[in-house]
């Protein structure tokens, strides 16, 4: 019991109106964290909102390769401006989409960018790379095939179409 004598569902009405100016579903809710609270001392996480709700376009296998290939291809010369004019001028008349959903805003393309794994290069304004070039990546693959030359001996060769 608190100092102001409420129970825990007079206390949960009281909180849902004068805190979330809300009703007895609000109270609910509320009487519900706080027996999770008393029980685990956590919070519950919440989970509104965590599940995608519509497949993006991104999401598409063919749209991410063909992304990478236009990326490769500009190599760091990639901006989310000249990547979003490669989506609605080239990419999405390929694959027919036309209309509203046929174009991207330069947000949009920021957002894709880094979803297929790409951030901005703080050297340049602007410009992603996937990092391969970075010096501790470089000096990662000198020892990693050096390791590999020496663990060449035990492997296994196939020959053959029968890979005998």
């Amino acid at each position: 019991m608190n100092k102001y004598k409420l129970h825990k569902i007079p206390a949960s009405i009281r909180i849902s109106e004068e805190v979330y100016n809300k009703g007895p579903y609000q109270a609910m809710l509320i009487h519900k964290w706080a027996d999770f609270w008393l029980e685990n001392r956590i919070l519950r996480k919440r989970i509104q909102g965590c599940h995608q709700k519509t497949k993006s376009f991104i999401d598409d296998e063919d749209v991410i390769n063909n992304s990478l290939i236009f990326i490769w291809q500009n190599g760091e010369k990639t901006t989310s401006k000249n990547y979003q004019e490669f989506i609605n001028l080239v990419l999405f008349p390929q694959m027919e989409i036309v209309g509203k959903k046929g174009s991207i805003s330069i947000q949009i393309a920021r957002i894709w960018l880094k979803k297929i794994g790409l951030v901005s290069q703080s050297r340049k304004k602007g410009i992603y790379f996937d990092g391969h070039e970075r010096e501790d990546v470089l000096e990662y693959h000198k020892t990693f095939l050096e390791e590999m030359k020496k663990l060449e001996q035990f492997m296994p060769i196939f020959v053959g179409d029968e890979m005998i």
